[in-house]
């Protein structure tokens, strides 16, 4: 205190430069005048002795100065950044240890590691997700192979000449839905003949007005054929039917596959990819059927829910 008495008398009157800036006198004044008073109220109270290291604040900017440091580029974190980072701090051991002590180090002995549980986590989900794979895979192939026997022979369907009627709403989105169908499995279908049997270049056939009318530019959306058509066409007509009764449980997926066990579908593909190509056609539909149901009973939920609590608040005018 003397110090500084004497280095803010003199760069008054004689102007001598201070050694530390005005704030910087000013915080060690206060922090010198809390340490005596506090070290004299410990003393007066029956203190032996008073251990001055830890009263004034390089700890706490030395603490802060870790906490600012421990946040990347964040140097100025939020009030909830900071709590999370001193939970951290207060949880993680030190990265680097002393270079010498003098105890005998120890081995740390880790019962687990999270990385090990998890991936013994991942090997089992991938383990479960093989099996349900082939499980859909067997069930799929039980579905597709009775109309495969019996509609392979019969040749393609051929197409109408002349459509006097509209065709109905569900058929130009069974149609379009072939279309994207038919574009997914171009990217990784490399069998000319496979291509063949699933894509067309007719752009004629009835069921094709939602697809003609959302195209951006001509031929920039893929045409099925008439097979492809046809067997997504009678899978359709079998999920309609589980679809459409609104029993929503988890074994709707399985229900819809034991509806369509039945359905009578032609083949595409060639004779030696047609049994895997067929099951794989019929996989999709119905995964990417079930998406858009589920979707929209999602939305129609949803719209329930803000219509009852719309009618709550109502209550409470």
């Amino acid at each position: 205190m003397i110090i500084l008495d004497l280095t803010e008398r003199n760069h008054v009157e004689k102007g001598t430069a201070m050694f530390a800036s005005q704030v910087t006198m000013e915080s060690l004044r206060v922090t010198l005048s809390s340490i005596l008073e506090l070290t004299n109220d410990l003393l007066a109270k029956g203190a032996r002795y008073v251990l001055t290291g830890k009263l004034n604040q390089d700890p706490l900017e030395r603490f802060f100065g870790i906490t600012r440091s421990f946040g990347g580029d964040e140097d100025h974190p939020t009030i909830l950044s900071f709590s999370h980072i001193y939970r951290l701090l207060s949880l993680y051991t030190p990265v680097k240890a002393s270079i010498a002590g003098n105890v005998q180090e120890e081995p740390t002995l880790i019962l687990a590691t999270v990385q090990e549980t998890m991936k013994q986590g991942k090997k089992q989900q991938l383990a479960t997700y093989e099996k349900l794979r082939e499980t859909i895979s067997a069930k799929i192939s039980e579905v597709c192979l009775p109309g495969i026997s019996s509609a392979s022979h019969s040749g393609p369907t051929p197409l109408p000449d002349h459509g006097y009627a509209l065709p109905a709403v569900q058929e130009c989105v069974v149609y379009y839905l072939c279309g994207y169908i038919v574009h997914s499995f171009l990217k990784h279908v490399n069998c000319a003949a496979c291509i063949s049997s699933i894509q067309s270049t007719n752009t004629k056939f009835p069921a094709s007005l939602l697809t003609l009318a959302r195209e951006f530019r001509n031929g920039s959306l893929k045409h099925p054929s008439t097979e492809l058509y046809t067997m997504l066409k009678r899978v359709e007509e079998k999920l309609s039917l589980v679809l459409g009764e609104n029993h929503l449980c988890a074994d709707m997926f399985w229900d819809a596959l034991d509806v369509i066990k039945d359905c009578d579908v032609p083949s595409v593909g060639c004779s030696v990819h047609k049994d895997i190509l067929t099951s794989e056609i019929v996989h999709s539909y119905v995964v990417l059927r079930m998406h858009f149901f589920t979707r929209d009973v999602c939305k129609k939920l949803s719209a329930s829910g803000r219509v009852s609590s719309t009618k709550k608040k109502a209550k409470l005018l």
